[in-house]
């Protein structure tokens, strides 16, 4: 899993790029981590190019909330595919996190 970390305005946009899964867990958590120390606190992790997401995904995603938040920080999602969707839904984390359609109207949100 590569992750691809760029900067707009005061947004750190994250975009993991393959499957999310435990042998890519370890990349996704430390790429998390290492924006937080580095001052961010405005967090965006924009999926569309994730095309899956095993349990442990799911596990790191719970993690990743308690990061930001323990930062006072806030933490976006966009770009979910379809299977991302459901797989949110069934584990009722669209009730838990915020998620937009477009990376644009993310963006917008921290504003």
């Amino acid at each position: 899993m590569n992750i691809t970390v760029k900067t707009e305005a005061d947004v750190t946009i994250l975009l993991p790029d393959g499957r999310l899964d435990w042998t890519t867990i370890a990349v996704f958590s430390s790429a998390i981590k290492q924006a937080i120390r580095l001052g961010a606190r405005k967090i965006l992790l924009d999926f569309s190019l994730t095309d899956y997401m095993g349990s442990a995904g799911v596990r790191a995603m719970i993690d990743v909330m308690r990061e930001v938040e323990s930062a006072k920080g806030k933490l976006i999602l966009c770009s979910l595919n379809d299977n991302l969707k459901e797989l949110f839904h069934i584990v009722q984390f669209d009730k838990v996190f915020t998620i937009f359609e477009k990376d644009s109207e993310a963006l917008d949100a921290f504003q």
